[in-house]
């Protein structure tokens, strides 16, 4: 019989008080709720933490709301929340997006029914705030082995607001403030590099949301780079100034799309895309076959 575990939902919020009613609802909705909500308030300036105080008084389930003296940043309150939560598995999401109805459920019933799975994931729906509409959602790889190969060349294949790991994960590898906003790649960089196997269930279980606000081309090229690094300080692998380049602009034209309001803004930042997605396609593909066929010859050659 496969022992009960337990699920402690943990949260890092600053200044989202205008989602949190959102997030709070979508969990009281859930067809299994958290054995526990650890809620870290990071010295919000709006009324988040009045929100959280009204809805841990409702709460049918364990609610542990922290509020943090000083701001401490995003990475930092997510461990302190890691650190106070008590459950056997740990999962995370953002308090601007929300759950879908079985999220909580189907994870939770993955890691019981598959004790080898540390980490599993599940794809995104990228809901856009100000049409308040789905406006598409991710394909995530599924098998470990493919998630693994992504994140070798740097493409991030776990969504830091859509995933739920075993409680041993976080005792080895813990969210690390230098590297925010890149933070999601360098965890789970870490967490596959010392050999803890990860999943994505296929269906989306989230709702992540897109906001109104445009990220520049600058931040995005910015941080591909700094995951270049990352890539070759953790994997080794370095990423060329072409690929990056690719990388970026079809990042950039796809966030544009998905923040579109208008359907023809939608499609003329999907057609400027299509070529940049099809490159780095043909890119990851066409590498990833030249190293299958290395590894091969080095195993013959042994």
């Amino acid at each position: 019989m496969n022992k009960h575990l337990t699920l402690s939902i943990v949260v890092a919020n600053f200044n989202n008080q205008k989602y949190l009613d959102a997030f709070f609802e979508s969990i009281d909705n859930s067809s299994q709720k958290p054995d526990e909500l650890v809620f870290v308030d990071d010295k919000s300036t709006d009324n988040s933490l009045l929100l959280a105080k009204k809805w841990k008084k409702k709460a049918n389930y364990k609610f542990v709301l922290i509020a943090l003296d000083s701001n401490q940043g995003f990475a930092n309150a997510l461990n302190i929340g890691i650190k106070k939560s008590t459950g056997d598995l740990i999962l995370r999401i953002d308090p601007d997006d929300f759950f879908h109805p079985h999220r909580i459920m189907v994870e939770k019933e993955y890691l019981t029914n598959n004790p080898d799975i540390h980490i599993v994931g599940s794809n995104t729906y990228y809901f856009n705030s100000h049409r308040a509409r789905v406006v598409g959602h991710s394909f995530s790889p599924v098998l470990h082995n493919e998630i693994l190969k992504r994140f070798q060349k740097g493409v991030i294949s776990i969504a830091n607001t859509s995933y739920t790991a075993r409680r041993e994960v976080f005792d080895k590898v813990i969210y690390e403030q230098d590297f925010v906003p890149y933070e999601e790649y360098v965890i789970f960089s870490k967490m596959l590099s010392s050999s803890f196997k990860t999943h994505n269930i296929s269906q989306p279980l989230t709702y992540y949301r897109v906001h109104s606000q445009i990220r520049s081309y600058r931040f995005i090229k910015n941080k591909l780079q700094d995951i270049s690094d990352q890539c070759y300080a953790i994997w080794g692998n370095k990423i060329s100034s072409f690929t990056l380049s690719m990388r970026t602009i079809d990042s950039y034209l796809y966030w544009r799309w998905l923040r579109s309001n208008n359907l023809l803004f939608q499609l003329f930042w999907m057609a400027l895309g299509i070529p940049f997605k099809a490159i780095n396609y043909l890119q990851y593909y066409l590498s990833s076959s030249s190293l299958a066929n290395k590894r091969l010859a080095t195993s013959k050659s042994e």
